[in-house]
């Protein structure tokens, strides 16, 4: 700011002109240019980076074979969509944590249907898989969940699924008491094609029962009907029963790693399609399949006395030679105070197999039913059921004669009374036979007897009789010198007469009658002893 002395200095006609205000301007130089753009540069970067990586996953397998860190892939279809970045061991050793970079395409297919596994050679009976790892190695598989809760961390399949999701088909569950000689990929048929295989099994928790399951692919799944019948059809069906002996196999693989079979049988009824998870009973073999399902059973008790080698548990139970049940269990007992020994069998009757008229069963209680049976006669008896194995049956009839009796009970089964086998009764009856023979008095029979022949031989060689046989003799003589002049007399007669055609007739009765006198004199001349014995043929 000017002060009063300078103003004076200055001339006057320049007092007067304004004067210029001086300020300090700021510039940005351009070296603060390239820090920024090299600041935004990698804050895109990160983003980028951080919008582009891929979800990161663990996955727990039983060990970490085939596996390498930075270099096994993971890949779906083939086609590589992720690696391993890090294998490490879980908790106590127990397993290892394997985690997994995927590609950014896979997160909405991570849920709970995701599964993976390690693909690596393999070989079995049921397939062979995998031989291209030989070459490149193994890695890990992944299929993509469909659906599901969304997570990050996988129990790995110890070996590949029999079917992925995108395979068509239908899986099915079946129930079986067994597992037999089952496993996962074993082949299932219809009518000897192959049309599916079992894609795991699991042993349920609230039964002792066995869940299989099973997938059928397209298009036979729609050949599953509501009414199809499975069978295990693993090696060979032999049956030999009282029917006979049948042999059945579905295939040579079925010999060697097991199968199952099914076929749909007629129905009057309407018969829908399967839809998918229907459960179906597992049969033990194809006969089963065709034997019905009894619900109305009771159970008998049966003593018997005898042998009763060739009867086992499963056995045959017959009513008038028709199959009614099954022998459930048989426990030998010997009783040291009685001295006895007898087997005890428990019988099942499955009761949907006849009819019953006349008898009112009291609430479905059938203890009526076994006192009433009893009371008309009802016995049970061992008999041969197969010739061939000497398989015994246990056969219910009704024996009319047989004494009524009350019936029994032990550990609530009502006892049905038994009888002796056929053979046993044959045995009985010559056991009573020789014991009556030995009861007689042969000794003195045979002391009779020579007594009565002796008596006889001196009659027979009596002189009276040969005394009367010679008078016989004698007697046969004249009279056939008699009907010589009989018919001498006659033959004055003339033909014509009546009467010489009745003497006619008359002298040949008697000359008959003569010639066998004369041959019967003369056959006891030569075997006097014939007037005992008969004439020998």
């Amino acid at each position: 700011m000017a002060s009063a002395t300078d103003n004076a200095a200055v001339p006057a006609e320049h007092r007067s002109a304004p004067e210029a205000a001086i300020q300090a301007r700021r510039t940005l130089s351009i070296v603060w240019l390239v820090p920024i753009a090299a600041l935004g540069l990698a804050g895109w970067l990160v983003y980028k980076a951080i919008t582009e990586k891929g979800p990161v996953v663990t996955i727990l397998f039983s060990s970490a074979e085939g596996l390498e860190a930075g270099q096994t892939k993971v890949k779906y279809k083939d086609v590589e969509v992720g690696s391993v970045d890090s294998i490490r061991f879980g908790e106590k050793l127990s397993h290892v944590v394997v985690t997994v970079t995927l590609d950014k395409e896979m997160r909405p297919y991570l849920n709970d249907g995701t599964r993976f596994w390690v693909v690596r050679a393999r070989v079995n009976l049921s397939q062979v898989s995998g031989l291209g790892t030989l070459l490149s190695g193994s890695y890990i598989a992944m299929e993509p969940g469909t659906s599901g809760t969304e997570q990050s961390r996988f129990e790995g399949l110890e070996s590949p699924p029999a079917v992925t999701m995108d395979t068509p088909g239908t899986q099915y569950v079946l129930r079986s008491e067994g597992l037999g000689s089952l496993e996962v990929g074993s082949p299932i048929y219809f009518r000897q094609v192959r049309v599916g295989e079992v894609t795991g099994y699991r042993l349920e928790a609230s039964s002792d029962e066995v869940s299989i399951d099973v997938f059928i692919s397209a298009p036979h799944d729609q050949r599953v009907r509501t009414n199809s019948r499975f069978w295990n059809a693993g090696g060979i069906d032999v049956v030999l029963d009282t029917g006979g002996f049948r042999l059945h196999t579905e295939s040579v693989v079925t010999l060697l790693v097991g199968g199952i079979a099914f076929e749909n049988p007629l129905d009057l009824g309407t018969v829908d399609a399967a839809t998918a998870g229907r459960e179906f009973r597992l049969y033990p073999n194809r006969e089963a399949i065709s034997k019905p399902v009894y619900t109305r059973k009771t159970h008998y008790l049966a003593y018997f006395d005898g042998s009763a080698r060739g009867l086992a548990v499963g056995g045959p139970v017959e009513l008038r030679g028709i199959h009614a049940g099954t022998v459930i269990d048989i426990k030998p007992r010997l009783d040291l105070q009685q001295n006895s020994f007898e087997v005890p069998v428990l019988i099942e009757l499955q009761m949907d197999r006849f009819e019953i008229v006349g008898l009112q069963e009291p609430s479905g209680d059938l203890a009526s039913l076994a006192e009433e049976l009893v009371k008309r006669g009802l016995r049970a008896q061992l008999t041969v059921g197969n010739i061939l194995t000497g398989q015994l049956a246990v056969s219910l009839d009704i024996q009319p004669d047989a004494p009524p009796v009350a019936v029994r009970y032990e550990n609530d089964y009502p006892i049905i009374p038994t009888v002796p086998t056929d053979v046993e009764e044959i045995k009985a009856g010559v056991l009573d036979l020789v014991a009556a023979i030995q009861r007689l008095p042969i000794q003195k029979i045979g002391e009779n007897l020579n007594e009565t022949l002796a008596g006889l031989n001196e009659i027979v060689h009596s002189s009276d009789v040969r005394d009367s046989l010679a008078n016989v003799n004698h007697a046969t003589e004249q009279l056939k010198q008699t009907l010589e002049r009989a018919e001498k007399s006659v033959a004055g007669l003339g033909q014509e007469s009546p009467v010489y055609g009745e003497l006619m007739r008359t002298l040949k009765e008697l000359s008959g009658a003569a010639r066998a006198l004369r041959s019967m004199t003369e056959y006891l001349e030569r075997r006097p002893e014939a007037l005992l014995k008969g004439k020998a043929r």
